[in-house]
C-alpha cells in the first residue's frame, strides 16, 4: 500500500464515512435488523420508511442516542435518500418491475462495514488454533499438488489423504468413543463455518 492510495481511500470510501459517522452505531444496528437478521435483500420504501420511522421513535424514547446532532424529528426518508446519496452511498435505490415504489438493497461498501464491525465487536473470536491451522494446511496441500506438474507429486498427496482416512476407520475401529469430537473441536469447527459462511455472503451480495 502507498500513501497516496491510503489517503485517498480513506477520503473517499463509504466505509470508512459510515465507520466514523457519529450515528454509525444506530444506522448498522438498523440496517442490519432490516436486511440481515430479517433475512432480506431488497425491501421496497413504504415497509423501510416505515420501520426506521417507528425505529428513531424508538432511540428517542430510550435516551440511548448522547448525539446532540441527532434529531428524531428528522423524517426516515430524509435519511434514507442521503443513504442513498453518491456521497454517501449505504443504501442502493432502484425501481423493481415487480414494484410500483422505490426499492432498497444493501450496498457493497455498507458490506465491508458491517462486516469490519461484526468482526471487531465480537466479544471474542472462538475459531481456536487448531481449527485453522488444519484449513490452512488443508489448503496449502491442496495448492502444492494441484499446481505440479509431476505426477508423483499429486499422488503422495492422494496417499497422504488415503493413509489419514486408513488410520481415523483403524482408531474407530479400535476404540468407537474416540471418533467423538470435544466440545470444543465442535465449537471450533462451527464457529469457523459461520464465520466463512457470513463472509461467502458479503461477498455474494458484492458482486
Amino acid at each position: 500500500m502507498q500513501i497516496e492510495s491510503l489517503q485517498k481511500f480513506f477520503a473517499s470510501s463509504p466505509a470508512v464515512r459510515l465507520i466514523r459517522s457519529p450515528h454509525a452505531y444506530w444506522i448498522v444496528d438498523f440496517l442490519h435488523q432490516q436486511f440481515k437478521a430479517a433475512g432480506q435483500i431488497t425491501i421496497p420504501h413504504s415497509q423501510l420508511c416505515a420501520e426506521l420511522d417507528g425505529y428513531l421513535d424508538g432511540l428517542a424514547k430510550s435516551r440511548l442516542v448522547g448525539d446532540e446532532k441527532f434529531d428524531s424529528r428528522d423524517k426516515a426518508d430524509t435519511y434514507l435518500s442521503a443513504w442513498c446519496s453518491g456521497s454517501i452511498g449505504w443504501l442502493k435505490r432502484f425501481i423493481d418491475e415487480d414494484s410500483a415504489e422505490p426499492c432498497y438493497q444493501l450496498t457493497a461498501e455498507f458490506e465491508k462495514a458491517l462486516a469490519f464491525v461484526e468482526k471487531a465487536s465480537r466479544e471474542s473470536s472462538f475459531v481456536g488454533t487448531e481449527s485453522r491451522l488444519r484449513s490452512i494446511l488443508e489448503i496449502l496441500g491442496h495448492v502444492v499438488a494441484g499446481v505440479s506438474q509431476d505426477p508423483a507429486v499429486r499422488l503422495r498427496e492422494l496417499e497422504r489423504q488415503r493413509l489419514e482416512l486408513e488410520q481415523e476407520i483403524a482408531r474407530i475401529k479400535s476404540s468407537p468413543n474416540s471418533a467423538r469430537m470435544s466440545s470444543t473441536q465442535v465449537r471450533e469447527r462451527f464457529a469457523l463455518a459461520s464465520q466463512q459462511l457470513q463472509q461467502l455472503k458479503s461477498e455474494f451480495r458484492a458482486v
